[in-house]
């Protein structure tokens, strides 16, 4: 199925003017303009770190995948014929019982005590604003249209109890969103709204985040982030939104269009081993791979000081998409990451899947045998003279009648196991 970004030759449009008097309250930082010189340093350096991030973490996947793989319960092949033809092949999804166990009782912790906010004034002009505030934070916190905690814990949460290791994120959206209206002429009237423009929780796939493999802190490493995937009208909402350049978008639609495809990382093959565990493996591949880095870089070149920058970049052609800021009073960059076990000196820590590993595959083999043996027991089979004149296919049913010179010796029943 062809991508809208290589069919549709339509510009890319920009931030909306008609929207600024509507929502003046919050918009995308200004981006920032490097020099050529400054922006190719920038592209090598990201190239270079990306892909060893990429190469760094496949071990680690492949340890994802094959936990995942404990969790779904799927056998390696859909039918087994040793050491006969059919034979068991179920899988003892012992993991899953105890990380759906583990995610409940978690979940049950956190959002059974309301509310999550206590808010005490500290000085006498706030005593009557503190018991609104609460509230308000509260509505926030269980509003599926802004914040949405609960969805962000059950997803956290459950990755924690299976990987090992949970990854949050507060970020900031801007969503514009265009109709028309019928004018009194009848011509058609642009329509603009803004569908959320504001904090999120954002849960982050570990196989989407990216770091370099020996730094432990997000806070104090030389640079982290994520990978995206955003289909092309997404990647025009953040064109509309202020959130990336224009003409960075309208590049990689071109460089889309004279390319068959990408390089890929860790995320896209994890992405891709989930989708066919769970049987929902999409036809449609309208999508750019995104990476959004949060570094210390010295933009200008000058000073030799590195300034605290946000960059939304396309490995894959080696665009810049938006330069900015780090827009955070405290320069804090957004990620928090959280250890079911932790492993000293390590981000990644230990989960479900890797203490019940061999437990699940030692269950299951012994479930397999138990299986077989009982399957062999009830397999009789029949020992028959040779010219008895009983053939291969001879019909069995009961009360049949059979004609043997010696019964004691001409036929036999040939047990190959017993209980």
């Amino acid at each position: 199925m062809p991508s809208l970004a290589v069919t549709d030759f339509i510009k890319v449009p920009g931030p909306p003017t008609a929207i600024e008097p509507l929502d003046p309250k919050g918009n995308w930082p200004k981006m920032l303009k490097l020099s050529s010189e400054r922006e190719l340093v920038l592209v090598s350096w990201l190239s270079s770190e990306i892909e060893s991030a990429w190469v760094e973490k496949e071990d680690v996947v492949a340890d994802w995948k094959k936990w995942q793989n404990q969790y779904w319960a799927q056998p390696e092949t859909t039918v087994k014929n040793f050491p006969f033809k059919k034979a068991a092949n179920i899988v003892i999804p012992l993991t899953a019982i105890a990380v759906e166990a583990v995610h409940a009782r978690l979940m049950n912790t956190v959002w059974s005590v309301e509310p999550f906010w206590s808010i005490r004034p500290r000085s006498g002009r706030w005593i009557e604003s503190a018991k609104p505030v609460e509230e308000w934070l509260q509505s926030e916190v269980e509003n599926e249209n802004s914040l949405d905690a609960f969805k962000f814990c059950s997803d956290t949460f459950m990755e924690l109890c299976k990987l090992g290791t949970g990854i949050g994120k507060s970020g900031y959206t801007k969503i514009i969103k265009k109709s028309v209206r019928p004018a009194a002429d009848g011509s058609n009237d642009p329509f603009y709204s803004v569908a959320n423009n504001g904090a999120t929780l954002e849960y982050v796939p570990c196989a989407n985040f990216i770091m370099r493999a020996g730094e432990q802190d997000p806070q104090l490493s030389a640079w982290v982030g994520e990978e995206h995937s955003f289909t092309w009208g997404q990647m025009k909402k953040m064109s509309q939104s202020g959130r990336m350049s224009t003409k960075a978008i309208e590049k990689i639609r071109h460089w889309e269009q004279s390319n068959e495809g990408e390089r890929t990382g860790s995320a896209a093959d994890y992405k891709n081993e989930i989708e066919k565990l769970d049987k929902f493996e999409p036809m449609w591949h309208d999508e750019f791979r995104i990476q959004e880095i949060w570094c210390a870089f010295d933009i200008d070149g000058v000073d030799g000081e590195d300034e605290e920058i946000v960059v939304d970049y396309h490995h894959a052609s080696g665009t810049i998409l938006s330069t900015h800021h780090n827009w955070y009073s405290d320069l804090h960059r957004p990620y928090r990451v959280v250890q079911y076990v932790n492993v000293e000196g390590r981000i990644w820590g230990i989960g479900i899947g890797k203490q019940n590993e061999q437990f699940q595959d030692i269950i299951t083999t012994i479930k397999r045998q138990s299986l077989d043996n009982a399957t062999l027991a009830n397999m009789r089979m029949l020992a028959v003279k040779k010219q008895s004149g009983i053939s291969p296919d001879e019909p069995i049913f009961p009360g049949k009648i059979w004609f043997l010179d010696d019964p004691s010796r001409d036929v036999q029943v040939l047990q190959m196991s017993e209980i």
